[in-house]
């Protein structure tokens, strides 16, 4: 069996299936570790384990979001490395604000919220990307709420 499974596998064409076969396995288990059923352990206790799905988390992360000025269109990517969530959150800043206080103080209320609203004990980095800087409109004639483009803000 065993020599016929050799030579099998020394043919071009058993070659090409083994190695064909091999790339698909590989490419199921890929697939697997990113979709993960799209739900992650918070904790255990003694009568079983407690998960929550990413549509949970990216719900808080949207709800703390709301919570500061100065956050606009936050979007959130979730992933899990070395068993500690990792979260990427991408905002807009909004009017004047100092990136550096909006970035600390969102990361503080996204590691509270996760540990005490949703029991996840392991929390890795929460990163924050900002995707476009608003600037206030002035006051004179009637612009509010219009978004200036880089150049036109510092003119």
């Amino acid at each position: 069996m065993y020599d016929t499974l050799l030579d099998l596998i020394n043919t071009p064409t058993g070659l090409t299936i083994s190695c064909s076969l091999l790339a698909i396995l590989v490419a199921v288990f890929i697939i697997m570790r990113i979709v993960g059923g799209g739900r992650l352990l918070a904790f255990n206790n003694p009568t079983g384990r407690v998960l929550v799905s990413q549509g949970a988390i990216k719900g808080l992360i949207l709800r703390i979001c709301s919570t500061i000025d100065g956050i606009g269109h936050p979007q959130s990517r979730i992933r899990t490395s070395g068993g500690k969530l990792r979260v990427r959150v991408y905002i807009q800043l909004r009017g004047n604000t100092r990136l550096s206080d909006i970035a600390a103080l969102l990361q503080e209320k996204l590691d509270l919220a996760l540990r005490q609203n949703l029991g996840i004990e392991k929390i890795g980095k929460i990163d924050v990307v900002v995707t476009d800087i608003q600037a206030t409109a002035k006051k004179d004639g009637g612009n509010a709420g219009k978004t200036y483009t880089w150049e036109e803000r510092y003119e």
